[in-house]
């Protein structure tokens, strides 16, 4: 690819970690119905690869920056745009960031200073076959955890309901990652079970994907 320019590269690697990564550990994590995705707000356009119902999923080429722009390839970093839609759009709470390497669960934060997200290491996670690690992604960012429920609204999926439970419940000191997937295990049982785990049938799911 040594001639091609640099926006056609970065498309080419974007396609192939899509393909051949993400949207393979997207559909273990229940992903099943992902589609491509064009995100409007307050006038502005937001170029997010895709969605999942009211979750936008933006997908990049494997260890594109997620904090600055790509020079040729955007106007703006990945991790500020769809910042910035979700703080805009009161329709979207929560979203998926990942560029192959590393996975971010992005939350309005308009209530706050900065970014509000939980980051998981992919590459450490599955090239040290860290199960525990993996055990915290798959109960976190499970498909069942932004489900809508009770009103249908945005804050009405688990993922918001531990949110505001939690400093009630003295865990705002804890990490997000670990605080939140304990929390979340206990929601919803046999729905969203880890690798190595069984269903309510018994059947065993396989710890690799």
């Amino acid at each position: 690819m040594g001639g091609s320019e640099p926006g056609t590269a970065g498309t080419h690697s974007a396609r192939i970690t899509r393909e051949r990564w993400l949207h393979i550990l997207l559909r273990e994590l229940g992903f099943h119905q992902v589609t491509t995705g064009e995100f409007e707000a307050g006038g502005k356009s937001y170029p997010i690869s895709h969605r999942y119902e009211h979750v936008p999923i933006h997908l990049l080429g494997w260890g594109t920056d997620l904090d600055r722009r790509t020079p040729h390839v955007a106007a703006r970093a990945p991790q500020s745009m769809v910042q910035d839609l979700l703080n805009r759009d009161d329709a979207y709470l929560w979203a998926i960031l990942s560029n192959g390497a590393a996975l971010r669960l992005l939350r309005d934060s308009t209530a706050l200073v900065g970014s509000a997200y939980v980051e998981f290491d992919l590459e450490a996670i599955f090239d040290g076959e860290l199960f525990s690690d993996f055990v915290q992604l798959y109960l976190t960012c499970h498909e069942s955890r932004f489900a809508l429920q009770g009103d249908g609204s945005p804050a009405s999926c688990y993922l918001e309901q531990w949110r505001a439970v939690a400093p009630r419940q003295g865990q705002r000191g804890q990490r997000p990652g670990p605080a939140l997937a304990r929390r979340l295990s206990q929601q919803r049982p046999g729905r969203a079970r880890p690798p190595g785990s069984q269903d309510q049938t018994g059947r065993a799911f396989p710890r690799r994907m």
